[in-house]
């Protein structure tokens, strides 16, 4: 989960009471140099420990710095501590548990990175969270999630969700957290100009796109048609009509005297 160690691995078949003091003083053996099944580290356990003073429940997640509870960074409560989580392998499926876990809709959720609501602090807990969609609680998709080392907190996940469907039935593992500026009662559900702006501009470029290529094919389609017509007349033997500057230039040029050689 949080990555292979380097050098001998030292215990195999470790069995404690729970009231040991050391690990050593639990019931152990040593591997051999042809134990097979503790050959590689693809096998080093991995432990979480809950800190003395818990700050959180392990499976909450909040919403920080978006200035209402439908946006913000991505935060998971991770042995009594908020970390953050990494970008790398998360999708829409899992920003649609987050707003579910959070007591919103699901559908139409947005999935942003670039820390548009700032980086986080503390460590970043996972990557490559696995949610299939339906899940309840953000908590249900780490079975094949890995460690988040290797990320930064400039990979730090953000989401927007949309509306308060299911607010009469949100989890109680599902925390909101507390806006660090002070927002009124009328503007805490707007999204900021920035916000706006990323969700807006990629619409207007695809829309101008759009339209040139429009465009194009009118354009192509017009010249095409042109290129046909001229072609059936052509064919049909049709003369340019001559137009009355044509028949008096015509006049002109056979009135003029014929120079004698």
């Amino acid at each position: 989960f949080f990555g292979g160690g380097v050098g001998l691995i030292q215990l195999k078949d470790v069995v404690c009471r729970g009231n040991e003091t050391s690990i050593m003083e639990c019931r152990h053996q040593r591997p051999g140099l042809t134990d097979s099944a503790c050959s590689t580290h693809t096998r080093d356990v991995s432990i979480l420990c809950t800190a003395n003073k818990s700050v959180c429940s392990h499976g909450n997640v909040r919403l920080v710095g978006g200035g209402s509870d439908l946006q913000g960074r991505v935060e998971f409560c991770a042995g009594g501590e908020w970390t953050t989580i990494c970008s790398n392998g998360w999708d829409k499926r899992e920003t649609s548990v987050v707003c579910r876990q959070l007591g919103h809709s699901g559908d139409g959720a947005i999935t942003l990175t670039g820390n548009l609501f700032g980086e986080g602090t503390g460590y970043v807990f996972v990557q490559n969270v696995g949610c299939l969609g339906n899940e309840t609680t953000l908590l249900q998709c780490l079975a094949s999630a890995t460690g988040g080392q290797g990320c930064t907190h400039s990979q730090d996940i953000e989401v927007i969700c949309r509306g308060s469907s299911t607010l009469s039935l949100v989890s109680s593992s599902a925390t909101v957290a507390p806006s660090p500026t002070a927002v009124s009662a009328d503007t805490s559900h707007r999204l900021s100009p920035s916000t706006m702006a990323a969700i807006i501009l990629p619409i207007i470029i695809i829309l101008a796109v759009l339209i040139i290529v429009a465009v194009i094919v009118t354009l192509l389609a017009w010249k095409l048609l042109k290129s046909k017509s001229l072609m059936k007349s052509e064919a049909a033997g049709d003369t340019i009509p001559i137009t009355d500057q044509d028949e008096r230039r015509m006049s002109v040029i056979s009135e003029q005297p014929s120079t004698s050689l």
